[in-house]
C-alpha cells in the first residue's frame, strides 16, 4: 500500500518498555498513525502523544477495557476496531462512532496455497492452545477469587459447578443468555447486577466465558475422538500443553510455528477443526482455507445472531410484518411471515439443518422479534464488514456442525469423498472476502 511501517515489540514476555523508549521511537519515526493491540491510548499513560491518530485493535476481552474511565478517555483521534463488545458503548461510555467491528484477518501472503502435495499426516487435526483441563482451570480461577474476593468464593464455586455440569447439554439453548442468567443468580442473588458493571464484566469475560469456551472445545474434541475410533481415523491436536492433559495427551502433536509450519499443518490433514462460542469465523478458519485445507466448524445457536440482525433489518426496511402484543414479554413485537423475509427464512433453514432449534419452533412459518430487538438492530445497523461477515457465515454453513451426529456426517463426507471435500474447500477458499485478509483490513483501516 506504499506505507512505511515500524514494529515496536518487547524482547520477551517479562519485559516492558519505559515511557522514554516509546517517546524516542515516536520522535525518530514520526508516524502518521499508531496501531496497538488491546490497549487504548489512555492505558499507555503519556507514551503516545495525543495529536497522533491512534487505532487500537481489540482482540481479547481484557480487564482494563471494561471501565468507564477508559471510555471517557477516548479522544477524537482515537479509534477502536476488531472484536468490539457492545457493552463498551452501552455500559462503559466508549464513543460508538469511533468503534467498528471487524473480523479477525489472516495473512494471504503467509498462508497462500502452494503447489506441494499434502502429506496426509492424519484425518482430523486441530490447532489450539486451550489444553488446560477444565477442572484445573476452575480450581485456578477459584483460587484467584479466594485471594481477591474471599466473601464470594462460595458464589463462584456454585457458578463454576453449574457451568461444568450443564454446558453443552442442549444445542438449542442460547448459551450467552443462559450464562448471563446463572451468573446473575449465583453472584447477585440479593442485588442488582447492573450496580456493579465493572465487577460483573470482568467476572463474565475473565472467568465465566473462558470456562464455557473451554468446555465447548474439549467436548468437541471428545466427539472427534469417539468418531475417529469408530472409523479407524487418526486425530492429532497441535498446540501448547496437550501432552500435559491426561485425557488428551495421547493425541498431542506439539506446537506449530505461525508460518510455513502451520501452513503445512493446515494443508496436510483431511480436515481441521474449529470450535468457538465467540468467533466461529476465526482467523484460523481463513488461514486453513488459504493454505489449501478444509475447516469444519462447530457453532452454537448464539452464532446466528448476525443472521438474525440481518433478517430484522430486512423485515423492517421492507415493511413486512405486523406489530402484535407479545404476552410473554409484555411488549409489542414485530411478527413476520417467513415467505416475506428471505433472510429470516434462510436463517431458520440453516438452524434446523444443524439442530440448533427445537422441532416446535417456527411451526407456523412465522418469526417474531420484540420491538426492543428491532430498535436495537436499527440503532446498531450493520457495517460493511458486519454485512460481509453475515454473508460469509451463511455461505460457510455447509461446513458447520452443532451436534455429534451432524459432525460425524460431515467427517464421513470430507474424509471418504475427495471430490466432495475439494468442491467444498475450493468454493469456500475462492469466495473468501477481502476483509478477512490482512490486506483487506489495512485498506479498511
Amino acid at each position: 500500500m506504499g506505507c512505511e511501517c515500524k514494529v515496536i515489540m518487547e524482547p520477551d514476555d517479562q519485559s516492558t518498555f519505559s515511557a522514554s523508549a516509546y517517546l524516542r521511537a515516536m520522535e525518530s519515526f514520526d508516524p502518521d498513525l499508531v496501531v496497538t493491540l488491546n490497549y487504548p491510548r489512555s492505558t499507555l499513560a503519556g507514551r503516545i502523544p495525543p495529536g497522533v491518530p491512534y487505532v487500537c485493535w481489540i482482540q481479547d476481552a481484557m480487564v482494563h477495557l471494561f471501565d468507564e474511565e477508559r471510555g471517557k478517555a477516548i479522544d477524537d483521534r482515537e479509534f477502536l476496531v476488531g472484536m468490539i463488545h457492545p457493552e463498551l458503548a452501552d455500559r462503559f461510555g466508549y464513543p460508538q462512532n469511533q468503534m467498528q467491528w471487524m473480523p479477525m484477518p489472516a495473512s494471504a501472503t503467509k498462508f497462500s496455497q502452494c503447489a506441494s502435495t499434502p502429506n496426509n499426516t492424519c484425518e482430523i487435526a486441530w490447532v489450539t492452545h486451550q489444553s488446560e483441563p477444565v477442572d484445573v482451570q476452575c480450581a485456578r480461577l477459584l483460587d484467584m477469587v479466594r485471594e481477591h474476593f474471599p466473601q464470594r468464593t462460595e458464589q463462584f464455586a456454585e457458578l463454576f459447578s453449574r457451568i461444568r455440569f450443564e454446558m453443552g447439554t442442549d444445542p438449542t439453548r442460547f448459551v450467552f443468555t443462559w450464562l448471563d442468567e446463572i451468573a446473575d443468580a449465583c453472584l447477585f442473588p440479593d442485588q442488582d447486577a447492573g450496580a456493579m458493571p465493572i465487577f460483573r464484566a470482568n467476572a463474565m469475560h475473565g472467568m465465566v466465558f473462558p470456562i464455557a469456551e473451554r468446555i465447548f472445545r474439549h467436548q468437541t474434541l471428545r466427539w472427534a475422538i469417539r468418531i475417529a475410533e469408530k472409523h479407524n481415523w487418526r486425530v492429532r491436536v497441535f498446540g501448547n500443553g496437550w501432552d500435559q492433559n491426561p485425557e488428551f495427551a495421547k493425541y498431542a502433536a506439539g506446537p506449530v510455528a505461525h508460518g510455513s509450519e502451520l501452513h503445512e499443518c493446515y494443508r496436510d490433514a483431511a480436515v481441521h477443526l474449529h470450535a468457538s462460542l465467540h468467533q466461529p469465523m476465526h482467523q484460523r478458519v481463513s488461514e486453513c482455507l488459504l493454505s489449501g485445507g478444509l475447516p469444519l466448524v462447530r457453532v452454537a445457536r448464539d452464532a446466528f445472531a448476525m443472521m438474525n440482525d440481518a433478517a430484522v433489518l430486512e423485515a423492517q426496511r421492507s415493511g413486512a410484518g405486523t406489530r402484535v402484543l407479545d404476552g410473554q414479554q409484555n411488549q409489542t413485537a414485530l411478527r413476520v411471515n417467513l415467505a416475506d423475509c428471505p433472510a429470516g427464512r434462510k436463517m431458520i433453514e440453516c438452524m434446523k439443518s444443524l439442530g440448533v432449534c427445537s422441532e416446535n419452533e417456527f411451526v407456523e412459518s412465522m418469526i417474531q422479534w420484540p420491538m426492543s430487538k428491532v430498535q436495537a438492530a436499527i440503532q446498531s445497523d450493520q457495517s460493511l464488514a458486519q454485512r460481509e461477515n453475515t454473508t460469509r457465515f451463511s455461505a460457510m454453513s455447509g461446513l458447520f456442525f452443532a451436534t455429534e451426529q451432524g459432525f460425524e456426517e460431515l467427517l464421513v463426507h470430507a474424509i471418504n469423498d475427495s471430490a466432495w471435500r475439494e468442491k467444498k474447500r475450493s468454493t469456500a477458499q475462492t469466495t473468501l472476502p477481502d476483509v478477512y485478509t490482512m490486506e483487506g483490513f489495512a485498506k479498511q483501516m
